[in-house]
């Protein structure tokens, strides 16, 4: 009966699972992930389920009794699996964050990321990949925007790969701050302050960012603990650089 029933059972929460994964990549949150993967999976997983339970069920009528017992368990079984399937495995997932083999060590980094990145100082490869999977991209094309002065935003943007330009408006003309490459950030501020967007922030090629706010970083601290810590601290270190250089200049146009 475990053999057969379960083996069936496996077969649905996996279908479920790759699905909910991809479209957790597509969306980048937890929620919308899990309600669409329900409403594409439960009629197909229903289906499966009652139609095996009632096919295991006529065994039930057959006179030689371990095949009758047999009929009886399994379609129970299905039946179980089937609510199993409903509640429990989303129950599950929301709180859970899917990182597959392949994706880790398909995953490629830069060395200029792991090596000058002041956010990701002190994490092995290993950590950044899970920190990095266990969080969402954004892809990002040439020219494109990420940032507008003066917006509300919640985000910090850790750069993965690609270039950036950081840019603010002076006097009418545009003038250019900073140039952003592979392992450093930007939106900081906004992540620890309700201030808005001090600068706009454009996609200078295509790039890949990942994106980091409070709700990615509590799931983080609730899954990886260690990784949160020296993040946290690595942000300090970040914010206070940014105070540093800001002290500077002002000292300077004194």
């Amino acid at each position: 009966v475990a053999a057969v029933t379960i083996g069936i059972a496996v077969d649905d929460t996996t279908v479920f699972m790759v699905l909910y994964n991809q479209n957790l990549k597509k969306y980048g949150d937890e929620k919308r992930a899990l309600e669409d993967t329900l409403l594409a999976e439960i009629r197909p997983i229903f289906i499966s389920s009652v139609s095996l339970a009632v096919g295991f069920g006529t065994l039930v009528f057959s006179n030689f009794v371990p095949i009758a017992q047999f009929g009886a368990l399994s379609a129970f079984v299905m039946i179980v699996a089937f609510g199993t399937e409903l509640f429990i495995t989303p129950l599950t997932l929301s709180s859970v964050r899917l990182i597959t083999l392949w994706d880790a060590i398909g995953l490629a980094l830069r060395d200029r990321l792991i090596k000058q990145s002041l956010l990701l100082q002190g994490l092995s490869k290993f950590q950044i990949r899970r920190l990095i999977l266990m969080s969402h991209m954004r892809d990002a094309k040439a020219g494109e925007q990420i940032i507008r002065e003066g917006d509300a935003g919640d985000k910090m943007y850790l750069v993965v790969d690609g270039e950036m330009s950081v840019s603010k408006a002076v006097n009418g003309e545009r003038k250019a701050i900073a140039k952003l490459e592979s392992g450093d950030v930007f939106g900081e501020i906004a992540l620890v302050s309700s201030q808005p967007r001090t600068a706009d922030v454009f996609a200078v090629t295509d790039a890949k960012l990942l994106s980091l706010d409070w709700k990615t970083l509590e799931r983080l601290r609730r899954l990886s603990p260690f990784i949160t810590s020296k993040l946290f601290l690595n942000i300090s270190k970040i914010l206070g650089n940014r105070l540093i250089e800001t002290t500077d200049k002002m000292v300077c146009r004194l």
